[in-house]
């Protein structure tokens, strides 16, 4: 499918082809433990531009993949000394360090007092209002 001239820029990036060059230039030059995605930009222009790629038919699959191939470096930064800067990154990334339980079923309040008379009753509510205060 090819995209009409809608007016405008033209790309930075005329093919697909034109930015996974680019983008295989920025990973070979740049050492593994400093792959980032504003790095990445650097190269390819601006954060705004590797958006619109992303956005784009036949380009999203390359940002997909360079933005992983990053992620997976602050995963493997995990691995060593010091973790902050990676868990900070990968969190940006969607990752989260809190677990989450769902839980089933209910809690049956009323079960507490049920078998309370009138008098214990009062006595209960009494004494929750004294705790509240």
């Amino acid at each position: 499918m090819e995209d009409k001239d809608l007016g405008g820029r033209p790309l930075k990036f005329p093919t697909p082809n034109d930015l996974q060059i680019a983008v295989d230039v920025y990973f070979k030059q740049t050492p593994f433990e400093k792959w980032t995605v504003t790095g990445l930009a650097l190269i390819l222009g601006t954060k705004q531009l590797v958006q619109h790629y992303e956005k784009r038919e036949g380009y999203e699959e390359i940002i997909r993949i360079a933005k992983l191939r990053i992620e997976n470096s602050y995963e493997t930064d995990l691995r060593i000394k010091h973790p902050t800067g990676p868990i900070f990154a990968l969190k940006n990334f969607g990752w989260k360090d809190k677990q989450e339980v769902e839980h089933s079923g209910g809690v049956d309040v009323t079960s507490r007092t049920a078998a309370m008379t009138k008098e214990e009753l009062e006595q209960f509510v009494s004494n929750l209002r004294e705790a509240k205060h």
